[in-house]
C-alpha cells in the first residue's frame, strides 16, 4: 500500500537528517581544532520548503473513556431465579458472581459520577429491550439525562439497532460534549449470540481547536466464539477504513477505536483457525 500523501499527514513533513547522514557514500570530515563543530543537517537552501515550516502542533487534547455499564436484562433475571440444578439435586449454592447484579440505577449513578470531566463517553451494555411493542428504555433514558447534566448533550440514537420483535439492541451508545457527525451503527452478520444485536458505532467529531476531527468506532464482539470475533473484526476494520475515506480529505484523521473486544483468553471457545 502507497504511503499517505503529505497533504493526510503534516505531522511527518521534517526532514530526517539521520537518513542523510547515514545515507550511502556520505563522508563525516573531522573539523580542524579550534573550530565550531559542523552540523549534520545540510544546508538550508537545500532543504525543501515545506521541510523550514515548522511542525503541526498536536490535536487537541480529548477526554474520552469507555466503560461497559453492564445493563444486561437477561443476566439480571437469572441471577434471580436460582439454578434447577441447585433446586433437583440439592447441589450447593450458585458461586457470586464477579460483577455482581447490582440494580442499574445505583450502578449508572455511580458510573455517571465517576465520568465527570469527560469530553466524550463510550458505553457498551447500556441495552434497550424490545418484547414486541414494548420497548424499555429506562436504564439507556437514566444514563442520558446523567450525561446531559454533565454537558454531554450530543448522543446516539438507540433505536437503530433494535430488534424488529424481541431482543436487545447492541447496547452501544455514544456522548460526548461536541456534535457527532454521521453517526452509523453496524449490525455483524455473523454472531452467536441471539438475544444482542453485536455490532459497532461508527462517528466523526470535531473538537474545537484541534487540527483535525477525530473518527471514533465503538464495538462489542462475540463473548465467546472465536470465529464469530475474527469475522467481527474484519467488519470492524472495514467499518473504521470507510469513516476514514469519509473524513474531509484535506485534513489527516485521528482514529480512535474502543469498546469490549471479549479478547481474554476464558471467553474463546473456538479456535479461530476454523474461520475460512
Amino acid at each position: 500500500m502507497a504511503p499517505p500523501s503529505d497533504a493526510r499527514t503534516p505531522l511527518l513533513r521534517a526532514h530526517d537528517t539521520t537518513a542523510a547522514r547515514d545515507a550511502p557514500g556520505a563522508r563525516n570530515v573531522a573539523a580542524p581544532a579550534g573550530a565550531a563543530p559542523a552540523s549534520d543537517a545540510p544546508p538550508a537552501a537545500a532543504l525543501p520548503a515545506a521541510s523550514l515550516q515548522p511542525p503541526t502542533p498536536l490535536p487537541h487534547a480529548v477526554r474520552l473513556v469507555s466503560v461497559n455499564v453492564w445493563c444486561h436484562h437477561f443476566a439480571a433475571l437469572r441471577s434471580l431465579v436460582p439454578s434447577p440444578r441447585a433446586c433437583w439435586r440439592r447441589a450447593p449454592p450458585r458461586a457470586p458472581a464477579l460483577m455482581p447484579m447490582v440494580p442499574f440505577g445505583a450502578r449508572l449513578d455511580a458510573i455517571a459520577d465517576a465520568l465527570a470531566g469527560a469530553d466524550i463517553v463510550s458505553v457498551q451494555e447500556l441495552f434497550v429491550l424490545r418484547v414486541g411493542p414494548l420497548v424499555l428504555r429506562g436504564a439507556w433514558a437514566r444514563f442520558a439525562e446523567r450525561m446531559a447534566a454533565a454537558g454531554l448533550l450530543h448522543r446516539s440514537a438507540p433505536d437503530a439497532s433494535l430488534p424488529r420483535f424481541f431482543g436487545h439492541n447492541s447496547g452501544l451508545a455514544l456522548f460526548s460534549r461536541w456534535p457527532l457527525d454521521t453517526v452509523r451503527s453496524l449490525t455483524f452478520a455473523r454472531t452467536r449470540e441471539r438475544l444482542n444485536r453485536k455490532g459497532a458505532l461508527v462517528a466523526l467529531v470535531h473538537p474545537p481547536g484541534a487540527a483535525s476531527p477525530v473518527v471514533i468506532c465503538v464495538a462489542h464482539l462475540d463473548k465467546r466464539s472465536g470465529c464469530a470475533k475474527t469475522a467481527q473484526l474484519a467488519e470492524l476494520g472495514g467499518a473504521a477504513r470507510g469513516a476514514l475515506a469519509r473524513a474531509p480529505p484535506e485534513r489527516a484523521c485521528a482514529l480512535v477505536l474502543c469498546g469490549d473486544f471479549n479478547l481474554s483468553l476464558i471467553h474463546i471457545s473456538e479456535p479461530t483457525r476454523r474461520t475460512p
